[in-house]
């Protein structure tokens, strides 16, 4: 009975996308959310609970980690997740242009072109 209350670091919970992990300031637009990579939609309030919920577990996010090493953390996981093309869409589907801002023209290019070998 009752509920357990634990402390997690909030930094960018309401700008990371939880369906591919992009992270961007205007990917949340007041209480709507619509990524700007994958065009996934949401609540904004609702994705950032969610996120909330996944920083309990994350091993490398911590209460009290400055926001711009959290940042630096997700953008590198995105980018890991972008290596790997370990996504629930196809590569056609999403829009490169901030990821190309983000990563560069070349490492995009590396990665059309292993997603669409696969």
């Amino acid at each position: 009975r009752g509920s357990l209350l634990k402390r997690v670091n909030p930094a960018y919970s309401s700008q990371i996308c939880q369906n591919c992990g992009w992270v961007h300031a205007n990917n949340r637009k007041g209480d709507k959310f619509k990524c700007l990579f994958c065009g996934h939609g949401a609540a904004s309030d609702w994705m950032a609970a969610l996120e909330i919920l996944r920083r309990e577990n994350d091993p490398d996010i911590f209460l009290w980690t400055p926001k711009e090493q959290v940042k630096t953390l997700l953008t590198q996981k995105f980018r890991r997740r972008l290596e790997h093309w370990d996504f629930p869409f196809s590569a056609s589907q999403s829009d490169w242009v901030l990821v190309r801002r983000a990563f560069g023209d070349d490492f995009v290019d590396g990665i059309l072109q292993i997603s669409t070998q696969s």
